[in-house]
């Protein structure tokens, strides 16, 4: 890669920082991917390219939640004047706001809490998806859960994941939150019984 360091700081002219090289080079390999025909793909091959592009995918989405997480410890939201880092992830991105906010939390775990996670992702050993799930199943756990436990919840999480896709990986965090903490599962799943009959009954059925 060619990148021209200039003479000073960043923003300077003739200065182009690493990563937005590197994006720029990638922005244009993309565009030649996406120009190259897969009419001549031999059939055997597909497999292996949508497996690689899964991978590419992901780590990619280590990319950016990584530069997410930096965004939100250096404040860049108040260039714009966005309310928060998930209300300048949307406006950046065009995300959904549910969609910008998960991102934004996701971030953060995988820089504080949820690391092996975060790993496994910029590796491309895990879909986005996946991290999302297990994010979500630790996230269940009642606080009061040990430290060591919540690691060992997440390590099974992760080698679940590569053998489990989104859905089955989604069931199986569920259901070590009932192994984990069979008592706070057991009222939540009351409270969310009682919001539908709550519901059933207002809507008459």
């Amino acid at each position: 890669m060619d990148i021209d360091a200039g003479s000073g700081t960043s923003g300077g002219a003739g200065f182009a920082h690493p990563l937005l090289a590197w994006l720029a080079d990638v922005d244009a390999g993309i565009d030649a991917a996406i120009e190259c025909p897969t009419l001549s793909l031999p059939l055997g091959e597909y497999e292996s390219a949508l497996r690689q592009l899964a991978v590419c995918e992901a780590k990619l989405a280590s990319l950016r939640l990584s530069l997410t997480r930096q965004a939100e410890l250096n404040e860049v939201r108040k260039l714009t004047g966005a309310a928060n880092t998930a209300g300048w992830v949307q406006q950046t991105t065009r995300m959904g706001r549910r969609e910008a906010s998960v991102s934004v939390r996701l971030a953060k775990a995988l820089d504080q809490t949820l690391c092996a996670t975060g790993r496994a992702l910029s590796e491309g050993e895990i879909s986005l998806g996946q991290a999302q799930v297990i994010e979500r199943a630790i996230r269940r756990l009642p606080n009061d859960v040990d430290t060591e436990v919540k690691a060992e919840a997440e390590a099974f999480l992760l080698d679940s994941a590569q053998t489990l896709d989104v859905d089955d990986l989604d069931k199986a965090g569920k259901h070590l939150y009932e192994v984990i903490a069979p008592e706070d599962a057991e009222r939540r799943i009351g409270k969310q019984l009682e919001e539908q009959e709550r519901r059933a009954r207002r809507t008459g059925r």
